[in-house]
């Protein structure tokens, strides 16, 4: 059996702020699956489980995330 196919948004945003004229501070925020989308996986093809055959029971997509770093740059 087969499910459809799936994208994600992902995205991050740098930026450099001057500490000193050799030292700065690099701030770096980045976000994977940005819009949450919920993308179901393949369905049950084992004929033999009976009632759970053709059922969707896990997801091909993982939940949004976010982090967020700084570096010190020298």
């Amino acid at each position: 059996m087969r499910s459809a196919g799936h994208w994600d948004l992902d995205g991050s945003v740098f930026r450099q702020f001057p500490i000193h004229e050799s030292l700065s501070l690099e701030f770096r925020a980045e976000g994977f699956n940005l819009l949450n989308n919920v993308i179901l996986g393949t369905p049950d093809a084992n004929i033999n489980d009976g009632a759970s055959f053709g059922t969707v029971n896990n997801t091909a997509s993982n939940p949004r995330e976010l982090q967020m770093g700084a570096t010190i740059i020298f």
